[in-house]
């Protein structure tokens, strides 16, 4: 079931109208809908998708509609349907302004006992596989890692588990493993987890202190090159944490368009340009293997290196991001206001 989260863009609620319809639910919800002549229409949450986009586009083929994102959707997209797309930058602060604020000694400690963390709730294919990964080479007592296998539409967990493996196929990195034995030790749970996986509380703080760095584990992974981010990615920002990012090919440097730092000195991110979305992850697991194999001492000493960076990222998410967002939106409203009253000229 989908959790209901707030308005994607609040700055927009006073444009609405008898004539304007405003669908401005984080997950492209619609509401309401009776033909009005002019549509905004805006979706932040994981339904933002192309193929999604051009579905909602077709129910509003009676109106003009005025697409916020941000997304790259392509320009073909305004002469196939009648629409305008407005695209804002700066949309991540979305998080920002949602979560609950962490100060920068949260995320911090100088005692290194897990190597990495990385909490997975609902089921997918890399997710299970990073769970056979760790366990093939005994890496489980290296990470607070979580897998609950959550069947989040109903299925049956045993078909969504056996429905997995077979995207994950036989590999190197869970041969020889007996696949329904594994099915035995799910759900994968931390005790000490308070937040049920991924969700939208902050975190838990000493799984941030006590842990080197995130493995995040994105819920899209195919979108090569414009990236769909969600909270996942956020809360090492939010903590000043380093981290591997499996999401899709050009998410790292989507993070830095946003003005973030990433580690390319201390990591191998060449997985960032990796457009297979196994290759890519298997690019990932191996750096898990270097990481693993050096002691608690190197890692505090590169975690050292990168505290201005993860000092920046903290700043950039609670404080910078936020604030670039702001000002952006008020561009945002005008240029919208303007397309309002241009296009009701015309109707």
């Amino acid at each position: 079931m989908l959790v209901v989260q707030p308005n994607a863009y609040p700055e927009l609620s006073d444009l609405s109208s008898p004539d304007v319809l405003l669908c401005n639910e984080y997950h492209g919800g619609i509401e309401n809908y009776t033909n009005q002549s002019i549509v905004i229409y805006s979706s932040f949450g994981e339904v933002c998708k192309l193929p999604e986009l051009e579905t909602v586009l077709s129910k509003f083929k009676k109106s003009f509609t005025i697409i916020i994102t941000h997304r790259n959707y392509p320009l073909s997209i305004e002469q196939k349907f009648n629409c305008k797309i407005v695209k804002v930058k700066y949309a991540y602060a979305y998080y920002s302004r949602n979560m609950v604020k962490q100060s920068w000694d949260k995320g911090q400690s100088a005692a290194i006992i897990k190597k990495f963390l990385s909490l997975n709730n609902r089921a997918q294919w890399n997710r299970q596989a990073l769970m056979q990964f760790l366990i093939k080479f005994d890496l489980m007592k290296d990470f607070y890692f979580s897998y609950w296998c959550e069947d989040r539409f109903g299925v049956g967990q045993k078909k969504v588990y056996d429905r997995t493996n077979s995207i994950i196929g036989a590999t190197w990195f869970n041969q020889n493993l007996d696949l329904e034995k594994l099915y035995e030790l799910l759900p994968i749970k931390l005790k000490q987890d308070q937040f049920e996986g991924n969700d939208w509380s902050a975190g838990t703080d000493f799984f941030y202190q006590e842990s080197f760095a995130s493995f995040v584990n994105e819920t899209y992974i195919d979108e090569n090159f414009d990236p769909y981010l969600s909270e996942k990615t956020m809360k090492p920002l939010a903590y000043g944490h380093p981290f591997l990012l499996f999401s899709s090919a050009g998410a790292l440097a989507n993070l830095r368009d946003q003005g973030f730092e990433t580690f390319g000195d201390m990591f191998d991110e060449s997985y960032d340009h990796i457009e297979s979305p196994q290759l890519r992850f298997e690019n990932l697991l191996r750096e898990v293997i270097r990481i693993c194999k050096l002691d608690n001492a190197t890692l505090a000493n590169m975690k050292n290196h990168m505290i201005p960076r993860l000092q920046h990222n903290h700043n950039h998410f609670w404080n910078t991001l936020p604030k670039l967002y702001e000002a952006e939106m008020k561009i945002v409203v005008n240029q919208v206001e303007h397309i309002l009253s241009t296009t009701a000229l015309n109707l």
